[in-house]
């Protein structure tokens, strides 16, 4: 009897931490976007070096080897009885600690005819597996290996899968070129850059839908197959513009984009070293974003952000290509055509003056952050070639608020301000959220997630927006311990700075937070881990 019991329990947990990783790991493959370049390199991460030698991970692979070993040696009759109570105590740990995971929720893939294939063909295989390897080996051995080939299980599907997958995605790209060819009279304007896309896509959506009729890319969407995806079902004969985000992790992408909807217009808002692990060099993330550039017709226009010292270098380029090109920014020196200046940052709001030629206006914009500034101005550059007066637009900029997700206020617990910056986090937006915390008089607290895909200059720049952190901060949480040493030796350049570093699991910072919160505090979420904290708290206040 207690054995059946114990047997029960034993089942439950396994088939638990079965299904509980089948789930992560698709939700992770998407997350990297079904590429294999990103999860390499996620591999590469502490995050990612736990999934395959963390402690529990080691254990087993230490009992899978030592069984050939005593058998080898002839004394497995010494290892058999133990062999069982091992196993149990693995999964019976495992297991407990999934059930701990599953009341803040498992993390689960988007499921789609693709996840749902792969789910159903990795649970045949683990099926048929077991009944083959229970012919040669114990039972508990047989559990072990098909815990351990279960990421080689469905890292085979999902390539298996990207051969139809392909084919799909020609045939959407084969339509939605023939789609934007009958659309003669529609004009594209592509958006692209390292950060400050999506904001400068909402931003001039919402003041070009003023005057004509506008369709763009949904939300984040910025890949091939989501920007061809979004120009058959959204754009129609009746479409004046369209703005298409534009997104690329090697040279080749966007220039694929830029075939399918053939852009008049090229922005790009600026170079950073975002993802640089996947481009190898700023020089080739230059030149995967110039190809939405070289992508224009002899007539198309070139906007750049006289800012960024990588976006002037691009212009040199387009003159060269004999393009028109405009520059945008705040630098007297390189703003060529379109300056703002006389900047006044608040905690709900901008204001700033723009001047383009003879045309001076004032703006009130309620974005936060003076880094918003570079993509309102590309929005403004955008819609005055489109025959928009700089006061006409300073009317229609007040309907402007921040894109979810992208410095979005949202009231906090204990009477605090939350500031949602979780789309995406890179050394810019880092530097902006702690530049914007500097005008608050009560605690500052930042909840980070490090960044990820900077190639060689990871530490560096781990360290260097980690010492401009805490001279601002009070506390600064981690989501994880990537790039730890880099960032404990950035808090140690000031006074007492690691101190005020602290990193832990989700519901660890939670329970510290709600602690730690009093009216008039500001808490910023940098990274999309970040978001299961802010959730959680505002969750509480729904209580």
């Amino acid at each position: 009897m207690i054995f059946q019991s114990l047997f029960i329990v034993f089942t439950f947990f396994y088939l638990l931490r079965t299904v509980r990783n089948i789930f992560y790991q698709l939700f992770l493959w998407q997350l990297k976007e079904y590429r294999w370049d990103r999860m390499y390199i996620h591999l590469k991460t502490y995050q990612g070096k736990k999934l395959v030698f963390g402690k529990i991970s080691l254990i087993k692979w230490f009992a899978i080897f030592l069984w050939p070993f005593f058998e080898s040696v002839g004394i497995y009759y010494f290892y058999y009885p133990y062999f069982p109570i091992l196993i149990f105590f693995i999964y019976f740990t495992e297991g407990t600690l999934y059930l701990l995971e599953a009341r803040s929720g498992f993390k689960m893939p988007k499921f789609t005819p693709k996840t749902l294939g792969v789910i159903t063909l990795t649970v045949l295989i683990l099926i048929f597996s077991y009944f083959n390897f229970i012919t040669f080996s114990p039972f508990g051995l047989t559990l072990l290996l098909l815990d351990k080939i279960l990421p080689l299980i469905i890292a085979s599907f999902i390539l298996i899968f990207s051969v139809p997958s392909l084919i799909y995605k020609k045939i959407i790209y084969m339509r939605a070129g023939l789609k934007r060819k009958s659309l003669p009279e529609l004009k594209v304007i592509g958006i692209t850059g390292s950060f400050g896309k999506t904001s400068t896509k909402e931003f001039l959506f919402t003041l070009l839908s003023s005057k004509y009729k506008v369709v763009k890319t949904n939300d984040f969407i910025n890949t091939e197959i989501g920007v061809a995806k979004s120009l058959l079902s959204d754009v129609s004969s009746k479409t004046e513009f369209y703005i298409a985000e534009m997104a690329a992790y090697k040279k080749g992408e966007i220039k694929l984009i830029s075939k399918i909807v053939a852009p008049d217009i090229g922005v790009v808002t600026a170079i950073n070293e975002q993802h640089l692990e996947l481009f190898g060099s700023i020089e080739n993330t230059m030149k995967a974003k110039y190809e939405l550039i070289e992508s224009l017709k002899n007539n198309g226009i070139a906007i750049f952000n006289g800012n960024n010292k990588y976006c002037l270098t691009m212009e040199k380029w387009a003159k060269e290509k004999g393009l028109t090109t405009i520059i945008y920014g705040t630098n007297p020196q390189t703003a060529r055509d379109l300056i703002a200046y006389d900047i006044k940052t608040y905690p709900d709001k901008l204001t700033f003056k723009v001047k383009k030629g003879k045309e001076v206006e004032a703006f009130d914009v309620q974005v936060l952050g003076f880094h918003n500034i570079e993509n309102l101005l590309a929005a403004i550059a955008l819609s005055t070639i489109e025959n928009m007066k700089l006061r006409e637009i300073s009317m229609v900029a007040k309907k402007i608020r921040p894109f979810k997700k992208t410095m979005e206020p949202i009231e906090g617990i204990n009477k605090s301000l939350f500031i949602n910056d979780t789309f995406n986090v890179n050394p810019e937006s880092v530097s902006a959220a702690i530049s914007y915390l500097q005008q608050f008089k009560r605690k500052k607290i930042l909840i980070l997630q490090p960044m990820i895909e900077l190639g060689d200059k990871t530490d560096k720049l781990h360290e260097k927006v980690i010492e401009e952190a805490v001279r601002v901060c009070d506390y600064i949480f981690l989501t994880n311990l990537n790039y730890h040493v880099a960032i404990m030796n950035g808090a140690r350049k000031v006074e007492k700075g690691e101190k005020k570093v602290k990193s832990g699991t989700s519901e660890e910072i939670v329970m510290l937070l709600e602690g730690l919160l009093d009216p008039g505090d500001v808490v910023i979420f940098e990274g999309k881990e970040t978001e299961k904290i802010m959730k959680r708290l505002l969750s509480k206040n729904k209580k």
